[in-house]
């Protein structure tokens, strides 16, 4: 049992159910870098799908980061874009304090 099973629920979701599913399961195997690997992922993928439901125009070969300053630019919901900010600046620090990281 997933705790991200909701996102089953939609057709659009589903590669992000996978993604969650995955670092569930790095998570409970210990497997901590791959866990902050596919949260990354999770939020990159959520902030873009995001942009396609508000029918936002993304220059092409938009990173997370180009994608997270058109969202701030629109009227979305504030708490949605910090959850992404957050987590792009949890990979950051982790890459801080782990060098070896990727």
């Amino acid at each position: 049992m997933s705790n991200f099973e909701f996102l089953t629920l939609e057709l659009e979701t589903t590669e992000l159910f996978q993604t969650a599913n995955f670092a569930e399961k790095n998570y409970t195997e210990k497997d901590y870098e791959g866990t902050l690997t596919k949260v990354r992922k999770l939020a990159e993928n959520t902030a873009n799908e995001i942009a396609i439901k508000e029918h936002i125009v993304l220059p092409e070969r938009s990173n997370f980061n180009d994608v997270l300053r058109e969202l701030k630019n629109h009227s979305i919901d504030q708490f949605i874009i910090e959850s992404l900010v957050l987590l792009q600046s949890l990979k950051i620090k982790y890459k801080v304090y782990n060098p070896s990281c990727s």
